[in-house]
């Protein structure tokens, strides 16, 4: 393997990360601007990085496309667990009646005293197998 260059393994999973979140964000009709990857390295070492896009994206080919840029950034690296986040939200469109996660989670943190961060959704963190993704 090509130094810098992620394993068809950790490519698949990055993508199988990707859809679940692009799943999560279709089914609360959310598009999002920022992506946050976590990586937790066999060593027990946890990295972090995000990206704010100029346009909010949805769509598991787009998110698979950044996480993959901030993975890269992050070679070489033996993972454990990788996570992925979305958060700046943009909402798509809203059914009459029913109130959206975004909508919900805004009222959320004006309810609380100081307020709280930006909203976001996680995916799923997959278990790598210490799979090591650059040589």
């Amino acid at each position: 393997m090509a130094e810098h260059e992620v394993s068809q393994y950790c490519h698949l999973q990055c993508a199988e990360i990707a859809e679940h979140l692009a799943g999560d964000m279709a089914r609360e009709n959310l598009k999002g601007k920022t992506l946050t990857l976590k990586l937790k390295s066999t060593a027990f070492e946890v990295r972090s990085r995000a990206h704010s896009l100029p346009q909010h994206i949805s769509t598991a080919s787009e998110i698979e496309a950044v996480a993959l840029r901030l993975l890269k950034a992050e070679l070489p690296i033996e993972i454990r667990l990788m996570g992925m986040r979305m958060s700046h939200f943009l909402e798509i469109r809203k059914e009459a009646g029913q109130q959206s996660i975004a909508s919900f989670v805004r009222q959320s943190l004006h309810d609380v005293e100081g307020g709280l961060s930006t909203p976001y959704l996680t995916c799923v963190i997959m278990l790598l197998n210490h799979h090591t993704i650059a040589a």
